[in-house]
């Protein structure tokens, strides 16, 4: 496999397709070559300017692929994309008409926010800037949440090792089965990124 070099981020960036293979094979590359985040996230934040709507949704997740998937290795990637991702939101929200495609995104927010993968306030910014909504001056009073007594059972997740350039990637399958051009359910996303929860401990065993 190639080395890091900006043309061939574009090319894979160009290859890129709605499918969980493609936007997980490129998430492990991106994740490999993590050094180089800032060029990667300035080019990713390029690629949402100038897409269509069903391209920007595959540019979501692979974002958040690699946001979660990274965690582990470092916190780069979700530092760097925390500084793009409000322009990013408030450019889907004003290109995005379709429906299943809007609520996608929303529950795509709905996770990174149970998951604390951005705080609260970053969260609503991200839910305004989608909205196209001005910030307002005085914010909502926060809800309480009660933590839940019952232990949910979970499926075990399905741990994926691959090899990136000779050295082995064991990762957590994320992004949601889709043909080219057919944006996941947003039910088949949450499933997929709930499997997420238990991958720091599950990769701790494989490895």
């Amino acid at each position: 496999m190639a080395g890091f070099t900006e043309s061939a981020l574009s090319k894979k960036l160009d290859d890129l397709n709605a499918s969980q293979q493609s936007i997980q094979t490129l998430s492990l590359w991106l994740i490999h070559h993590r050094k180089h985040h800032e060029a990667i996230v300035k080019m990713w934040a390029k690629e949402i300017q100038k897409g269509e709507e069903g391209r920007q949704l595959t540019l979501m997740y692979l974002a958040n692929d690699v946001i979660q998937n990274s965690k582990k290795k470092g916190p780069e990637y979700g530092r760097e994309f925390g500084t793009v991702l409000r322009k990013a939101f408030e450019v889907v929200g004003q290109k995005m008409q379709g429906e299943k495609t809007k609520r996608s995104i929303n529950r795509l927010l709905d996770v990174w926010e149970e998951r604390g993968v951005y705080s609260k306030s970053q969260i609503a910014d991200f839910r305004r800037a989608f909205r196209n909504e001005v910030k307002e001056d005085t914010p909502p009073p926060k809800k309480k949440s009660r933590a839940s007594n019952g232990v949910s059972r979970r499926k075990p997740e399905k741990a994926v090792e691959v090899k990136v350039e000779g050295k082995k990637e064991v990762r957590v399958t994320l992004s949601p089965q889709a043909p080219a051009g057919d944006p996941p359910e947003p039910e088949e996303l949450i499933k997929a990124l709930q499997e997420l929860e238990n991958s720091a401990s599950s990769d701790a065993i494989v490895r």
